[in-house]
């Protein structure tokens, strides 16, 4: 007796659950490639091309350069990885204050400011990071290939040769987009 009440029981519970659809899944967001073990997301294109507009650098991936953005930010985890955690690449607190301090410096308000952080995801300490991020990369390049020289397009193609052989020491997987279910 006790088995057959379970078992109804069982039965009008369990069936509630399977009888509505199954939710949908969201895309927050969407891998486009692996540097090593870093992801590298379509977010992170587009902050990007923020960033390279807002915080300008001499080295050419940090720049928004639309039609190679992916290879940029590609290159930059490629850059990264070079200099994971040696000290000689390390900012110090005090560089990073200043250009997080420039970087506040350039909007006209502090909503602008805070809109801009929002829609990427820079909230709190990320700002401080992101900005890390690029300044380290100035400093790999700056110590493994030199400063930029007057001659740009010179510098520009020397500067590319170099990524070329640093990726072929990186493993990289381009990741193609997906159908949508």
């Amino acid at each position: 007796m006790f088995r057959i009440i379970s078992t109804l029981f069982l039965t009008f519970l369990w069936q509630p659950a399977h009888s509505s659809p199954a939710p949908s899944a969201a895309l927050a967001d969407r891998v486009v490639a692996t540097v090593n073990n870093t992801v590298v997301t379509r977010s992170d294109l587009q902050l990007h091309a923020a960033l390279a507009e807002l915080d300008p650098s001499f080295v050419p991936i940090l720049q928004d350069r639309p039609e190679q953005r992916q290879q940029d930010v590609i290159d930059v985890a490629v850059l990264r990885s070079i200099a994971g955690r040696v000290p000689v690449y390390q900012p110090k607190p005090h560089q990073i204050r200043a250009r997080v301090s420039r970087f506040r410096s350039m909007w006209r308000n502090n909503q602008e400011l805070t809109d801009f952080l929002a829609l990427h995801g820079l909230e709190g300490e990320r700002l401080p990071s992101a900005l890390q991020r690029r300044m380290i990369i100035e400093r790999v390049v700056h110590r493994n290939f030199g400063p930029p020289s007057e001659d740009t397009a010179d510098w520009s193609q020397r500067f590319e040769k170099w990524m070329e052989k640093e990726r072929k020491t990186t493993r990289i997987r381009i990741i193609p987009p997906q159908a949508q279910p």
